[in-house]
């Protein structure tokens, strides 16, 4: 194995920040929202990644379904404490890594107006030495970034957004029964009353990845309680699940945020809704101040046929030719119902191709598609020469949706939305679940059978981090 040289100490350091996207669950326990990316940058690293600069990588943690303008002043407050902390100092640079709605609150952050200075702890970070107050401006941010990664980003909205917004009530019951069962999940009868209906929901649904999460969730919030490390680990569990939770029930905006552009809600700050002015007057703001863009998009197996040349039909609950049953679906004994729910909300609905977009569409061969074989999704892909149809998805996202800002910079792969943070694979955990509870480390969320592999996910992961650093 190569060793990585010393870093020359003329550069300054590049921080790379990875950014999650809506519901982002890196705060549940041991659970990771960019799962198997640490193994994935310290193989980069082995290799020779970075000889002549030191790297640190940085997990954001942000509130799981909050608006955009809320989840990107929370950036901006992250970044702001680090500089005043002197965790980044004058001469390192920043790259920002956003993943689905985490691409949306960077360029909120980037782009919204700020206090001058940041509000900080206190008021600012206290310089002992000549006993002042360090203030962090928003130049200071921007100065520093140096590099946006966009990652199966929804820049003009998404269908299944549209969706959820329609079902305000199915939603607020779900999420509401949730928060009541993990509440009493505390007392033992209950414990075994929630587990048992999750296992038969998982035999219902051919038992998906996101039911073993489920029960991975509750399991760790009552480990063993004899152990006192165990039991506080259990009780710290149970206390972020549970606000986890109720921040999903007190604010629900980024669903609105996430809306289809040609359908935004009224005063819309979110990027997504941004007119093609604003969206040049970003481009122009990061060419001025020297940064680069790269986008992933991801799209998904086909797991219905629509004619490619129209919108499919609305997922809806009352029209039974819409619901997504293994007759519809193209492969549908390959896929779970987690994916063909999502696949099937996301295809129809308001979003429209960009006309910006219309010719990247049209010829898919203008993208960088070294990832993207169309012979590894065979009749469940675009053919060749056919082009994206505005329903082709990656299960959460509209594809399409993803080609912004520039042709370029984006590479397009085929995996599904959670295969590209490491949710590809179902990994045991380590060590073993009686001391956390927890039996997977990641999961296979939305099991496309897009057959996203180890490799695949490696090469991806280390463009994203040679972008960053050089």
């Amino acid at each position: 194995m190569s060793t990585v040289p010393n870093p020359s100490p003329s550069r300054g350091r590049a921080h790379i920040v990875l950014i999650p996207g809506f519901a982002g669950f890196d705060p549940l326990g041991q659970i990771e929202y960019y799962a198997g990316t640490t193994d994935s940058y310290q193989r980069w690293r082995n290799a020779g990644g970075s000889p002549d600069r030191d790297v640190v990588l940085h997990y954001f943690d942000n509130l799981p379904t909050a608006g955009v303008q809320t989840r990107a002043e929370r950036l901006r407050g992250y970044l702001a404490k680090r500089i005043a902390r002197g965790e980044i100092q004058d001469g390192d640079t920043i790259a920002l890594v956003g993943h689905s709605t985490g691409g949306l609150d960077i360029r909120r952050m980037l782009s919204a107006p700020a206090p001058d200075p940041l509000p900080l702890d206190g008021g600012g970070a206290t310089d002992r030495s000549k006993a002042t107050v360090v203030n962090v401006h928003q130049s200071e941010i921007l100065d520093r970034v140096s590099r946006v990664v966009f990652v199966s980003v929804p820049q003009f909205g998404t269908n299944i957004a549209d969706w959820v917004r329609g079902h305000t009530l199915l939603r607020r019951s779900v999420i509401e029964g949730l928060y009541r069962g993990v509440q009493g999940a505390v007392i033992p009868p209950l414990e075994k009353a929630i587990s048992g209906l999750l296992a038969d929901l998982g035999k219902l649904a051919k038992r998906p990845d996101l039911i073993k999460a489920a029960q991975d969730a509750l399991s760790e919030t009552i480990a063993s309680r004899v152990d006192p490390w165990q039991r506080a680990n259990a009780q710290e569990a149970a206390s972020q699940l549970r606000l986890w939770l109720r921040h999903a029930a007190d604010d629900f905006a980024a669903i609105d945020d996430l809306a289809s552009f040609t359908k935004p809600p009224l005063n819309s700050r979110s990027p997504a809704h941004y007119s093609d002015d604003e969206r040049q007057a970003e481009c122009f703001q990061w060419r001025h101040n020297g940064i680069r863009t790269m986008s992933i998009a991801t799209i998904g197996r086909r797991a219905f046929t629509f004619d490619p040349g129209k919108p499919a039909e609305p997922f809806d609950f009352l029209k039974e030719s819409t619901w997504p049953t293994n007759e519809q679906a193209s492969d549908a004994d390959q896929m779970d119902i987690s994916y063909l729910c999502a696949y099937r909300a996301c295809a129809g609905g308001w979003f429209e191709v960009p006309p910006s977009l219309a010719t990247v569409c049209r010829d898919i061969a203008t993208l960088n598609t070294s990832l993207f074989d169309l012979t590894k999704l065979g009749p469940h892909g675009p053919k060749p020469g056919e082009g994206l149809a505005v329903w082709d998805n990656d299960g959460i996202v509209n594809t399409a949706s993803m080609l912004w800002p520039n042709r370029e910079d984006t590479l397009l792969v085929a995996a599904d939305h959670l295969d590209i943070v490491g949710h590809y694979v179902a990994r045991k955990t380590v060590p073993s679940p009686d001391a956390s509870g927890r039996h997977y480390a990641s999961y296979d969320g939305l099991k496309s059978h897009t057959s996203f592999t180890q490799d695949e996910f490696d090469h991806v992961w280390n463009g994203i981090f040679d972008f960053c650093v050089r």
